[in-house]
């Protein structure tokens, strides 16, 4: 995806006529037409939803403002709205003043297939498929450390790097962090739908018992369990009210599994999803659990009929979360991703069978629960600032974008580039404002989260782990997808030699970042990422 470049066209007259594209560092300018020949792309990638896990950092930039708002629709801030005049500086246009907003909104912070499913294709010694690499959900997988500083808000984390004082290109990272669980969960009606197709002997059924028997590990006494396979068979279980994580009936008929038979996964879905409507429990959190490798096709009606009932405007909705069982290199991750796009659920992807313990046992809360509902985040800068994100799930928007969930003990995290007119813009006094729009899990009280900070406050003396670690993790995603596609879908590469170059200077470029990130906090995810760089078929002797 080329990047999105969102700026008022008097700032883009100045930065690609006058400066120089090469300069700024943005690829907009081809689009402008205010130059001749290719653009270049500068420094920064921009991410989406990204996970906070454990860690101690809470961000380096302090903040003016913040805190909730129940009006959802105040307006511009002071010095935002042209009612303050401020000179413009010296090179910058001065006939624009209105400030650039921005909407953005990750996949639902949930989803993570990406990175596991990439790992597979790494250790078994192939590159992945750049289709198949996306990666907000690299920032989803791997966590970048953000806590919560509230019990009931969200917390908005913004800050800002740059390489040197006269530098016209930034980084800006932003954290939207849900509060921790405060109390035991609600219980829950989980229907399972297991694939038991052909194509799930060996390898694919033993991950899935295993993600079961993962799940089952987390379920408490008053839990109700469906459960059914896509061989056509009445389901195993119908409303089977659990006496704990070892209830007997359940671990019974996982452990009987086997493949073979018909396969239809769509008369299994429809039977499940009138399991679960039938047993359905507005109290509980209601979820349609698919465990497949994706070995099937669906059709435009069964997206349609997994959306409806993942739909809840004004009550808990129904919905799907997909765990891939792979083998990788036979694995439909297109089916599955599309699935639990329509279904708003978690997506995960189980490489082996211990991952399943990982992603469904200890971050239970975060694949299966919600905090806060519908969360869109809208950023207001100054009128000097452009901005691009080519990492993030959709383009940065000046309309309004799908919002999403947010689970508990988790974040969004959105790495973007920004860029101005002079180096003096950054040591200025005028506000960004960040504003983010949600809706309570149980009430669905519309709400609004707001932060206030001047634009020289979003930089610290120090150097911010989270930021190395966001830009660790964004760099490696991106040098996994290669040269990249041009508009039409073509290669930027001319050839196979020169791609294989460029993936491997930009995985050496993010195994360094990588290195500097483990180096500042939480070294776990960063020694993943350096070993699986050190593993990668381009990089290993």
């Amino acid at each position: 995806m080329n990047a999105t470049i969102l700026g008022r066209s008097a700032v883009l007259a100045l930065l690609c006529g006058v400066m120089g594209v090469v300069t700024v560092g943005l690829n907009a300018c081809a689009d402008y037409g205010g130059i001749e020949g290719d653009p270049t792309t500068g420094p920064g990638t921009g991410g989406s939803g990204g996970t906070a896990g454990s860690g101690d950092a809470v961000g380096t930039g302090t903040g003016m403002g913040g805190g909730r708002n129940t009006d959802v629709d105040a307006g511009p801030p002071p010095g935002l709205d042209g009612g303050v005049e401020t000179p413009a500086p010296m090179g910058c246009p001065t006939d624009v003043k209105d400030p650039l907003v921005l909407y953005m909104s990750a996949d639902d912070s949930n989803s993570m297939g990406s990175p596991a499913l990439a790992r597979e294709y790494i250790y078994n010694g192939f590159e992945p498929s750049t289709r198949k690499i996306r990666t907000y959900e690299f920032l989803n997988y791997y966590n970048v450390g953000y806590k919560s500083n509230s019990s009931d808000d969200l917390t908005i984390i913004p800050e800002m790097e740059r390489a040197d004082s006269m530098a016209l290109d930034a980084e800006f990272q932003i954290g939207i962090r849900s509060f921790d669980v405060q109390e035991a969960r609600r219980n829950m009606v989980f229907t399972f739908v297991v694939d038991t197709s052909g194509s799930m002997k060996g390898e694919g059924l033993k991950r899935a018992k295993a993600a079961v028997h993962a799940l089952r590990s987390q379920f408490v006494q008053g839990d109700i369990v469906n459960f059914l396979t896509t061989d056509g068979s009445a389901p195993l279980l119908e409303k089977t009210q659990l006496t704990g994580k070892d209830d007997a009936a359940l671990i019974n008929v996982v452990d009987n599994l086997k493949t073979g038979g018909d396969t239809d996964l769509y008369k299994a879905l429809t039977t499940a999803y009138a399991l679960a409507k039938k047993h359905y429990q507005p109290a509980r959190m209601n979820r349609v659990i698919l465990i497949s490798d994706g070995g099937t096709n669906l059709g435009t009606t069964d997206y349609e009929l997994i959306a409806k009932e993942s739909a809840d405007a004004d009550k808990e909705g129904i919905y799907l979360v997909g765990i891939g069982t792979g083998p990788a290199l036979s694995y439909n991750d297109e089916l599955m991703n599309a699935i639990t796009d329509a279904g708003r659920g978690a997506y995960v992807y189980l490489d082996n069978e211990a991952e399943a313990q990982n992603v469904l046992a200890t971050r239970f809360d975060e694949t299966m629960d919600i905090a806060a509902r519908a969360v869109q985040v809208e950023l207001t800068l100054p009128w000097y600032f452009a901005a691009d994100s080519r990492s993030t799930e959709n383009p940065l928007s000046t309309k309004k974008v799908e919002a999403q969930h947010l689970a508990p003990s988790d974040a969004m995290v959105f790495l973007l580039n920004v860029t101005t007119c002079a180096p003096s813009i950054y040591d200025r006094d005028e506000e960004v404002r960040i504003r983010v729009f949600w809706k309570t899990r149980d009430k669905f009280d519309s709400l609004m989260t707001e932060k206030k900070i001047p634009v020289n406050k979003l930089f610290s003396d120090l150097k911010s782990p989270t930021m190395a670690k966001g830009r660790a993790i964004v760099a490696f995603a991106e040098a996994l997808k290669g040269c990249g596609v041009d508009d039409n879908g073509h290669p930027i590469c001319k050839d196979e030699a020169e791609r294989k170059q460029v993936v491997k200077k930009n995985l050496l470029h993010a195994r360094e970042l990588a290195v500097l990130a483990k180096d500042a906090d939480s070294p776990a995810e960063m020694e993943q990422i350096i070993s699986l760089i050190d593993q990668h078929p381009l990089i290993k002797p």
